[in-house]
């Protein structure tokens, strides 16, 4: 506890110091660190499902990852939220066992099962300790393939989506995210919202019907991880998964086509008593195949996207408008979203629409990102690469992202030569080419009497939503 007190002191009047003297050069770099890239070997099963087995014999532990093409984005707008539910629902009995059976079976291996579904995937995991690898597995593709999606179960769920529907209305991060990316993406598939009514909407035959379309073998990839070689694993995989056979065709979801703003605007939604506004703004930039997709992610590092960064340490060290402020890219299928998201003092809300509105413009313009921040993000990110790969949940999650998305095959060693190759005229170059200030959307969550006179004084066009983020009329 000792230890823990003083390095959180120490991290305090770091952070007490950089603030006070902006002039506080940003440390070394550290060498480069040795590091091997784990690879993967890939495999096919009777039935011509996809398998690739990464080695990492550090610990007995081991994981698979089943991640089927189609996730939420092939919803219907009036059934949003039926993708997540159907995948939700299969390990809630499956074949002969019930939710309870699957439950307790896995506990008292010391194994680990889940189901989600993304955006552009669905997703069913399991691992655990290696010697309960192949009964596991079993309960594994049992839940892939023979779902029962009970009533009773469903009812449940079904009760705590629509609670929970109506619950995130007050949550002013949630209606804010929401109402940015349903603006952003203007009636495509990513911009939809789960509600109530959505909720209520959604059948055990629509679950059935979606699982049927998308969980089949030519759809799929299996990523098995840990302390398991193909000569172990194969066998097992192939008892398992090899028999697993369906009809038909996989639904395939198109990436969504929005249209950029020509002008931008800023959205306000009303939530009478906040002590914090809710922030967000962004728009599209282009996808992880751009050339200049690591400069990009440099600029921003230093803009937004590091603890040290420009906005972060306005906004919060200097300012002390909010607890952190960050700005991030995200890449799911179609064009990336390049965003910055905080929440502040409600009395300090124009202030800091203003302070961010002048780190963008500095940035592009007198005040461009500099060698001494470009040399500290790329060995930041250098030196933290290798971390990520400690776990065999992450090493499958990059592979499972490598694959929905088509990317290269050697998208994970591209990475430290493409960062490495930053350059700050590159990183400038991205950052002016992707943050056009009139292609932004902004959005604002909070009390309407104390901030709305404020947001007029920022000078934008304001249209104001519900907290579903539909245009309230007459505004």
């Amino acid at each position: 506890m000792m230890r823990a007190a003083s390095i959180l002191a120490l991290v305090a009047l770091t952070s007490t110091a950089m603030a006070q003297d902006s002039t506080i050069p940003f440390p070394e770099p550290l060498p480069t660190p040795d590091f091997e890239l784990p690879e993967a070997t890939s495999h096919t099963l009777s039935n011509g499902l996809e398998v690739r087995i990464v080695e990492n014999h550090e610990v007995p532990l081991w994981g698979a990852r089943l991640v089927i093409r189609g996730g939420t984005g092939l919803d219907p707008m009036d059934k949003a939220g039926l993708a997540s539910v159907a995948v939700d629902m299969m390990d809630d009995g499956a074949g002969d066992l019930s939710s309870s059976d699957i439950s307790r079976r896995v506990k008292r291996l010391g194994s680990s099962l889940s189901t989600s579904a993304g955006l552009d995937s669905s997703t069913v995991s399991a691992g655990g300790i290696l010697r309960n690898m192949d009964e596991t597995l079993g309960i594994m593709a049992k839940v892939v393939t023979q779902p029962t999606f009970p009533e009773d179960e469903w009812s449940i769920l079904q009760s705590r989506r629509v609670a929970n529907a109506n619950a995130k209305l007050e949550d002013p991060d949630t209606v804010g995210r929401e109402a940015f990316y349903k603006q952003l993406y203007a009636g495509t598939y990513q911009g939809s919202v789960t509600t109530a009514e959505t909720y209520g909407a959604i059948s055990l035959d629509d679950m059935k019907a979606f699982h049927a379309a998308q969980f089949r073998p030519d759809n799929a990839l299996l990523l098995v991880g840990g302390d398991i070689d193909p000569a172990t694993a194969l066998p097992i995989l192939e008892k398992h998964f090899g028999s697993w056979t369906v009809d038909g065709e996989a639904t395939v979801i198109a990436a969504p086509e929005p249209a950029m703003v020509e002008e931008s605007v800023m959205y306000f939604i009303d939530k009478p008593g906040a002590a914090q506004s809710v922030i967000r703004l962004g728009g599209f930039i282009g996808t992880r195949m751009d050339d200049d997709y690591y400069d990009l992610h440099i600029g921003n590092a230093a803009f937004g996207g590091a603890f040290t960064a420009r906005v972060n340490m306005n906004l919060r060290e200097d300012k002390g408008y909010t607890y952190g402020a960050r700005c991030r890219a995200w890449y799911p299928e179609g064009p990336g979203v390049w965003f910055c998201s905080t929440s502040v003092r409600t009395d300090a809300t124009g202030a800091s629409l203003d302070e961010i509105k002048m780190e963008i413009t500095d940035v592009l313009g007198d005040r461009p990102i500099d060698t001494d921040e470009v040399a500290y993000n790329v060995s930041s990110e250098v030196n933290g690469f290798p971390g990520q790969y400690e776990t065999v949940s992450t090493v499958l999650s990059e592979h499972a992202d490598i694959w929905i998305h088509g990317l290269p095959s050697d998208w994970q060693g591209r990475y430290l030569p493409g960062v490495q190759a930053v350059t700050v005229d590159s990183a400038n170059a991205a950052l002016a080419a992707r943050l056009v200030p009139e292609h932004i959307v902004w959005t604002v969550v909070g009390d309407r009497e104390a901030v709305y006179s404020d947001l007029e004084a920022f000078g934008l066009p304001i249209i104001e939503l519900d907290r579903q983020g539909n245009p309230i009329q007459g505004n």
